[in-house]
């Protein structure tokens, strides 16, 4: 699969420098969106997995299963700013959230924040570093990168979006 560009930035920035997009409880599609003229989604992968023991652990769930897994960039001006990782346990997608299973290439950030019945629960801030399971491959990039984790209700379904940022969304000045 072609790897998307990325945009040069400083991969050693503190977290003062991402801590406006890392921090904002509002939308990163819209936030991504309204500091770009041409936002999409490239899809990477949409289908059954295991989950990460984090992603467990944050799910409440007691040992890992198999859910659907969702991986896109988010990309803003044809440089990917963002991967976004999405764990949608099945009893999540039942009733009207099944379209959800095939967004393919449209921003699951649309779905959820256009629903009255979403509650965003605590976010979790944290550095991942080359080898983490989260951490994009095959991009060139060197040193720590910022993610956020945050556990979506959906009438009170849990879903599960981890954004890491990569150094291009620091070009887009929030």
């Amino acid at each position: 699969m072609k790897q998307p560009k990325i945009l040069p930035g400083s991969h050693l920035l503190s977290l003062d420098s991402y801590g406006s997009w890392l921090r904002d409880p509002r939308s990163l599609t819209r936030k991504i969106r309204n500091h770009c003229h041409h936002f999409s989604v490239h899809l990477l992968y949409q289908g059954t997995g295991r989950l990460m023991a984090f992603e467990t652990r944050l799910l409440g769930m007691s040992h890992p299963k198999i859910s659907q897994v969702r991986e896109v960039w988010l990309m803003a001006e044809g440089s990917a700013v963002v991967y976004a990782r999405s764990i949608l346990p099945r009893h999540s997608l039942a009733g009207r959230y099944t379209p959800i299973r095939t967004l393919r290439q449209r921003p699951l950030g649309d779905t959820l924040f256009s629903s009255k019945s979403m509650r965003r629960k605590a976010v979790q801030i944290f550095k991942i570093h080359p080898g983490h399971p989260l951490y994009p491959r095959n991009l060139n990039l060197t040193g720590p990168l910022y993610a956020r984790a945050s556990i979506f209700k959906l009438n009170h379904r849990p879903i599960l979006v981890t954004d890491v940022f990569l150094p291009g969304i620091l070009r887009l000045n929030p």
